[in-house]
């Protein structure tokens, strides 16, 4: 009888330790995981910072959200969406990138592409990193172009 008092106050003396321990487990799993969310938070804010840093720089630029739906849905070429935001016209764009106007539509309707002293002359006007001015040509059935690469957008909610 001893023996099986023993057993049992050992038996229960283990139960209450494995609780205790699959407690304070399911404790430290939640301390966990609000440290992770917290630094994940953080990771963002930072690169939120770094991002801002960049933009300051004149290493990114930032545009409304309405010009990239232009290029990205409607498929307009990002040198016209550019070029209208910064308020000029063909003529205006080509004589302060050193080109014709002839050359800036064809651009526009994708007939030709810059060469690559008139891409950063048009990105020095435009006030863009040049490679925004790019397409990219996406693999698929039917090759889509989209361009903006390097983005950041704001909506106007964001103002």
């Amino acid at each position: 009888m001893i023996k099986r008092v023993g057993r049992y106050l050992q038996t229960s003396e283990q139960r209450q330790a494995k609780d205790f321990s699959l407690d304070h487990l399911v404790r430290r799993i939640d301390e966990l995981s609000l440290e992770v969310r917290r630094l994940a938070d953080e990771v963002q804010w930072l690169k939120a910072e770094r991002t801002a840093a960049r933009i300051d720089a004149g290493e990114e630029t930032l545009i409304p959200l309405e010009l990239a739906i232009r290029v990205f849905d409607a498929g307009e070429h990002p040198l016209k969406v550019l070029r209208e935001w910064r308020g000029l016209s063909q003529e205006e764009l080509a004589k302060k990138a050193g080109t014709t106007k002839g050359y800036i539509s064809q651009i526009e309707t994708r007939h030709r592409k810059p060469g690559r002293r008139l891409l950063f002359r048009l990105a020095r006007v435009l006030e863009v990193p040049p490679h925004m001015l790019l397409e990219e040509e996406k693999e698929g059935e039917d090759e889509e172009k989209t361009g903006l690469a390097g983005f950041h957008y704001f909506s106007a909610a964001d103002e």
